[in-house]
């Protein structure tokens, strides 16, 4: 009966994913997870939050994202780097299937994929590309078009090929506030009762937020 139930989820699955995106060899998506997509996506190796999406036509790689992070269309996250100091950069020298048919090339050349890590509340514009093994802070922003090629810092915004930070969401304090409070951590039916600190950050109402919230956890 378990395997007859795991057919039919699995071919659920397929189905809906049609639908939704396309996907490679990634078994890691859960069904409840199938409304954070828009649809034509491509992922692998990917890891989503609560309440986080991703628009049309985007390709995700070995990624971790957080929770109510807003994803642009046509995104590129964490593509592969190509040797650029070995003979040649073609992917047929060093893959496992390559002209040698050696797997010790793979070996010494393929350290080129690095996770990405995106944090909460970070919000990616259209046409981003974001290279592998860079890491994007809590409630960061990139500007659509943007070539991201290193670290990004909480609550920076980020613009421009290659990407600089233009200015910070807020003053440090209201970011210390922020991150204190975690509020990423809690659904959005909670938040909801704390429209003040949503809709207006300052120092009293994100104090206020906190002390709420800690009590919550209680």
């Amino acid at each position: 009966m378990g395997n007859f139930v795991k057919r039919i989820k699995r071919k659920l699955k397929n189905l809906l994913f049609k639908n939704y995106r396309n996907i490679d060899n990634d078994k890691s998506i859960e069904l409840k997870q199938l409304d954070n997509f828009h649809g034509n996506n491509k992922v692998f190796n990917f890891e989503i939050g609560n309440n986080s999406y991703v628009s049309f036509n985007s390709i995700i790689y070995h990624t971790t994202i957080g929770s109510y992070c807003s994803i642009g269309p046509n995104v590129v996250i964490g593509y592969g780097d190509h040797p650029i100091n070995s003979l040649s950069t073609s992917p047929s020298i060093y893959l496992n299937e390559n002209i040698y048919n050696k797997k010790e090339i793979d070996e010494v050349l393929l350290p080129h994929f690095k996770r990405v890590f995106i944090g909460n509340d970070v919000w990616i514009g259209a046409n981003v590309y974001i290279k592998n093994g860079v890491k994007i802070g809590n409630g960061a922003v990139i500007g659509a078009g943007a070539v991201i090629l290193k670290d990004v810092n909480d609550y920076e915004i980020v613009v421009g090929v290659p990407g600089k930070v233009i200015r910070k969401r807020f003053d440090d304090a209201i970011i210390e506030l922020l991150l204190k409070s975690e509020w990423w951590k809690y659904d959005a039916s909670i938040l909801k009762k704390h429209k003040s600190a949503l809709s207006n950050p300052t120092e009293i109402n994100l104090k206020e937020m906190i002390k709420n919230l800690s009590n919550e956890r209680e």
